[in-house]
């Protein structure tokens, strides 16, 4: 997954591409990427938050990033051979405010050139209400395209100068399994690696290690997931009449099944129909225990803290 930024001093004034000639060597750049790391499988990523000043200055332009896009977009198809996966605009932030910025990109037809939206979904909020942001971007999306057009999470974290270690690894997981439920196809958090150690700066802490490489319970929470879910597919979203509480079911190819379950609200449990079995239940940090249960029901637990049930 890589990501083409930024302006050069010798063609551009800001950290922004806005003249033709910045356009025309931003293009030379770019076929030399691609056709150096082009055999790679490489996603390719135009700009960074570009409707963020930080990153598109002195003052971010839908129309400059478009006639970016479209300058590259067809150097990137050639070059691979109509196989290079293109996304944009790695949209800084998914709320209502940025969304108008978005679709001025989509009038000038940006989808005609990228074969997916990329955004940064970061959020003071708990990351379930990512699913109403998602739903109103897919329908923007289709309010000017046929095409499928995935949206991919580039980049989402959660620091621990506003949260506590087993809060964050908490929070990761439940990212991770949002995106999944909703059909988001990629996702990358931020960060591996804290950038310092001022536990006050919220900037420097939201690696999954702190600087000096220790693993953070973030870390375990990252292993835990990718290890018990690797190889399954998300398959539905089992019901039980509670918007609040969560369980996904997985499957693998052999058919064999695995329930994540948590909720957003008070620690509580549920009995759900589950056929007569034995497995093993897996905490948010990779503790295993042994269950067995009987006459096709099983009770939950379910806390904030997604858990995994492994059904032998």
């Amino acid at each position: 997954y890589f990501t083409l930024d930024y302006s050069n001093g010798l063609y551009e004034k800001g950290q922004s591409i806005r003249t033709k000639e910045g356009r025309k060597a931003f293009a030379n750049f770019v076929r030399e990427a691609v056709k150096r790391y082009g055999a790679e499988n490489v996603i390719w990523e135009v700009w960074n938050e570009p409707n963020k000043e930080g990153f598109w200055n002195p003052q971010p332009s839908y129309k400059d990033y478009t006639l970016l896009v479209k300058e590259v977009a067809p150097i990137i198809k050639k070059e691979n051979k109509n196989k290079g996966y293109l996304v944009a605009p790695a949209l800084a932030g998914l709320y209502d405010g940025v969304l108008p910025w978005l679709e001025e990109t989509f009038k000038r037809g940006i989808l005609e050139d990228i074969d997916a939206i990329s955004v940064h979904p970061y959020r003071g909020e708990i990351p379930e209400t990512v699913a109403r942001d998602y739903e109103k971007l897919d329908k923007l999306v289709n309010k000017y395209t046929d095409k499928d057009i995935p949206i991919i999470s580039g980049e989402w974290g959660y620091s621990t100068t506003e949260l506590s270690q087993r809060e964050q690894g908490d929070y990761l997981a439940r990212m991770l399994l949002i995106n999944m439920y909703m059909e988001v196809p990629v996702s990358i958090w931020f960060d591996w690696r804290n950038y310092g150690e001022d536990l006050n700066n919220k900037e420097h802490n939201f690696g999954l290690l702190k600087g000096d490489h220790t693993p953070k319970l973030s870390y375990k929470s990252m292993t835990t997931i990718a290890s018990t879910l690797k190889n399954y597919q998300f398959i539905k979203r089992l019901e039980y009449g509670q918007p609040n509480d969560y369980i996904l079911q997985f499957e693998n190819k052999k058919k064999k099944t695995i329930l994540v379950f948590w909720t957003t609200k008070k620690n509580h449990n549920i009995t759900i129909s589950l056929p007569s079995s034995n497995g093993e239940l897996i905490s948010l940090f990779g503790e295993k225990q042994k269950v067995v249960w009987n006459q096709g029901q099983f009770n939950l637990e379910l806390s904030n803290e997604p858990k995994y049930l492994v059904i032998e």
